[in-house]
């Protein structure tokens, strides 16, 4: 999948259903504890036109995949900004929550239940 697609990708399920957190491949992430902390961008959303914030994510997903080598994408939306995270996927909570507080994070996501648990 290209940059552009795994761009669309998530703007589409983020603005659908709230955020996503997609692999490199293009794949919906769906088990493990997903943790940001490497790289992140957010945008205002209601001073972007629909275009000018797609051109702004598809910059951020290049930047992350470029200059990072984190395992997926995280989307999502948070007080009317839109965020894209470097993304890093732990099996072991204990091994994920490590991570984020050593990277200052004030929470990490559950793909298996979909849930967030504060660090």
């Amino acid at each position: 999948m290209t940059t552009k697609q795994i761009t669309q990708l998530g703007m589409e399920l983020t603005n659908k259903d709230g955020g996503a957190t997609i692999l490199r491949n293009g794949s919906l992430a769906s088990e493990g504890f997903a943790v940001g902390g490497i790289m992140e961008f957010n945008y205002f959303q209601a001073d972007k036109s629909p275009e000018k914030l797609a051109s702004y994510v598809l910059d951020a997903v290049a930047c992350i995949e470029e200059c990072t080598a984190c395992d997926a994408f995280g989307f999502w939306i948070h007080n009317s900004s839109m965020y894209i995270d470097a993304i890093n996927i732990f099996q072991n909570e204990s091994e994920a929550l490590s991570f984020a507080r050593k990277n200052n994070e004030i929470a990490i996501f559950d793909l298996n239940t979909s849930s967030e648990i504060r660090c």
